[in-house]
């Protein structure tokens, strides 16, 4: 008793001490890391660095070594956020794909993480939802063929959707930076990657639903040289479905809040269609 005592003063103490602006402290980690994984005690971790979001100063991408059970220290990564409760998770903690690159010494971020950061910024300047609910989703893969990455985002806000379906945005980048390749309305997730292609870019998919469709399906896109467009059945307004399309699952929906410290909490209820979000009246970590 006296232990869980003692770690919920330290917690808030350390809640106490945090600021926007400025990323957790090990001791910090160690405590939201606990907390997310609902255990009583934070993991080991050290040499802790963290870069903020000049759109969204409540926001950070952090590296850090972590001990597990008395073994090798290796490096880990993750986004968090603060509020007036301390620091917490908003993504799972993940480790790099080639140990080493990228550790906390390294001022260089990963490609995730460097994307992220210039997508926050990219979409705060367009979305119409600054104060509000704007959540959003995205995948890398390589869909030319090139050797290089390219960004799939899909955003839920009122700038960007209607009653059919919201924009599907692809990207790609070069030396230059990110730069918006394709821009496909009415779609839905989960967004796949299908392993067919058209003019050198792999087909896409996306569920297709309102406007008249008379039952909800999942529909090809395929770039068209120019823009992914909307591969339509012929018979999209009947009440059958077209057949279910094999692929990978890029993004299953929007779970990132593009302001955690202005929307409001959203919580998700089930609908006819899927998931229908409902807004609560507490502000703040969507």
């Amino acid at each position: 008793m006296k232990a869980v005592i003692a770690l919920m003063f330290a917690a808030t103490c350390i809640a106490s001490r945090a600021v926007a602006g400025v990323g957790p402290s090990a001791s910090q980690l160690s405590l939201a890391l606990g907390a997310y994984q609902s255990l009583s005690v934070g993991p080991a971790v050290r040499h802790v660095r963290c870069q903020g979001f000049d759109e969204e100063p409540t926001e950070f991408v952090c590296r850090w070594l972590q001990q597990s059970s008395s073994g090798p220290w290796k490096v880990w990564s993750t986004h968090l956020a603060v509020d007036g409760n301390g620091f917490h998770l908003t993504d799972n903690p993940s480790q790099p794909s080639k140990p080493g690159v990228g550790s906390p010494e390294n001022k260089t971020l990963p490609e995730d993480a460097q994307f992220r950061r210039w997508l926050v910024e990219y979409l705060s300047h367009r979305s119409s939802d600054k104060d509000d609910n704007a959540i959003y989703g995205y995948a890398l893969a390589d869909l030319n063929g090139d050797g290089r990455n390219d960004a799939i985002v899909w955003v839920r806000d009122r700038g960007y959707c209607g009653s059919g379906g919201c924009f599907l945005d692809v990207f790609v980048g070069g030396k230059s930076g990110w730069r918006r390749l394709s821009s496909t309305p009415i779609t839905r997730p989960p967004i796949m990657l299908l392993r067919t292609s058209s003019h050198g870019w792999r087909d896409l998919a996306a569920w297709e639903a309102g406007g008249g469709i008379g039952h909800p399906f999942e529909a090809r896109l395929r770039f068209n040289g120019r823009n992914y467009v909307v591969q339509w059945p012929a018979d999209w307004t009947g009440p059958k479905a077209p057949p279910h399309l094999d692929g990978r699952v890029l993004i299953v929906g929007a779970a990132l809040a593009l302001f955690p410290s202005k929307c409001h909490r959203v919580e998700e209820v089930p609908s006819v269609f899927g998931p229908v979000p409902v807004t609560s009246r507490k502000r703040g970590n969507c």
